[in-house]
Order: structure tokens, then C-alpha cells, then sequence
């Protein structure tokens, strides 16, 4: 493609209803026109182009037609990947399922949340099923109440405060506090969610500066 960073974009509307979002024409035709090798040949074009366009956009400080255009420019290359690369085993595909390329701050806060929810759910079966389990467990938050769980009121309060303290200790674990990590080291996964977790927040944080910057 042509270098077009100099070029200024006056009325132009780049919304691509088939994409949902702004973006070239040449992206739509190329998804619903092409064959593989021939989609493969395109896309490092449709990439430069993207870039440059998305350059010019940016000198004028329409950044979140930018944005999109970002999106586009990753996605041109991280679709000339493996099937498998392209949609798990690799950062660009990680970084387009958490934060949809840093573009949207909501999506990363959510699956921050999910990561804590099922380090949650791990945790609680990771733990021995035996009648002393509800004497056992951590007490993170302090929420655990003094209850008579032979009535269902007391069990449901139990369950709740239990439930608490389980999502902190994951909360804690995610974003690195080690004391939390040694209570419960016996749960070999906490390795991996301690690693997890600040890739995670990394994306959380790029995803505000780059909406701040936007706005």
C-alpha cells in the first residue's frame, strides 16, 4: 500500500458494518471474496495500509478511529499465523481476548474477575472433602460469621463468608501477595495464577492508558 501517514482524512466515514467497528473496505472484501493463499498474499498489505492510515489518524488526534484501525492493523497480522496461534497459543491472541488489543478496558477487568472466580472454584476443590473442611478453611477477608449451620439460614451465611474469603485469597494470589501464596502452597496452580495475574493487570493498566489517551 501506499505511505499515506501525511495524508488528512476530512468526512471520511471508515464504519465497516460487517467489521462493527471503523476500518477498510478492503478488509471486508478480502474476508468474503478470497481464497487462503490469496487472503495470505493481501494481508501484509491490508497491514501497512492500516498502519499508515492509522499514523495520520493519530497526527490529528482522532485517536479512537485510531484505535480501530490498530485493531485492524493486529488482526492483519495475527491472521497470517497457524490456526492455532492465530486464536490461542500466542500474545497477540492472548492480547486480543483480554483487552481486544489494549482497546477496551472493560473486557481486561472482566477476565481479571473470571481468572479470580476460577482460581476460586480450583481452590475450593483442591481442598480434602471431609466433614472438617468448614473448620479448615483460610480466613482471609474476616467476614466468617458464628452461625449454626444446622440451620439454613446459619449454612447460607457460612457459605457466603466462606465464599468471601475464597475470593480474596484469589484476588491475593493474582496480584502477587506471597504470604497469601504460602498459606495455600499445597495448590500447585497458584504458580501458574501468580504468573498469570500480572500479565493480566499489565493488560488492565495499557488498556486505561490507552483509553485516557483516546479521550
Amino acid at each position: 500500500g501506499s505511505d499515506v501517514r501525511k495524508v488528512q482524512f476530512i468526512g471520511v466515514n471508515f464504519f465497516q458494518s460487517l467489521l462493527g467497528r471503523n476500518g477498510l473496505f478492503d478488509e471486508v472484501w478480502i474476508n468474503t471474496n478470497c481464497d487462503y493463499n490469496h487472503k495470505m498474499s493481501l494481508l501484509p498489505r491490508l497491514e501497512y495500509t492500516y498502519r499508515y492510515i492509522r499514523h495520520s489518524l493519530e497526527e490529528v488526534k482522532d485517536y479512537n478511529t485510531a484505535g480501530d484501525f490498530y485493531i485492524g492493523e493486529m488482526d492483519s497480522y495475527r491472521r497470517r499465523m497457524g490456526i492455532f496461534k492465530r486464536n490461542i497459543f500466542s500474545i497477540h491472541a492472548m492480547y486480543r481476548w483480554v483487552s481486544n488489543y489494549g482497546t477496551s478496558p472493560s473486557r481486561a477487568v472482566i477476565w481479571f474477575f473470571v481468572a479470580v472466580l476460577v482460581h476460586s472454584a480450583i481452590t475450593v476443590f483442591s481442598l480434602p472433602c471431609d466433614e472438617s473442611i468448614f473448620n479448615d478453611l483460610p480466613i482471609i477477608a474476616g467476614y466468617l460469621v458464628d452461625a449454626d449451620i444446622s440451620s439454613s439460614a446459619g449454612l447460607v451465611k457460612n457459605l457466603l463468608s466462606r465464599a468471601i474469603d475464597y475470593l480474596m485469597l484469589s484476588f491475593q494470589i493474582l496480584t502477587l501477595q506471597k504470604d497469601r501464596i504460602e498459606l495455600v502452597s499445597y495448590i500447585r496452580i497458584n504458580t501458574i495464577f501468580s504468573v498469570v495475574g500480572p500479565v493480566m493487570l499489565s493488560f488492565i493498566v495499557l488498556a486505561f492508558r490507552g483509553k485516557i489517551r483516546r479521550n
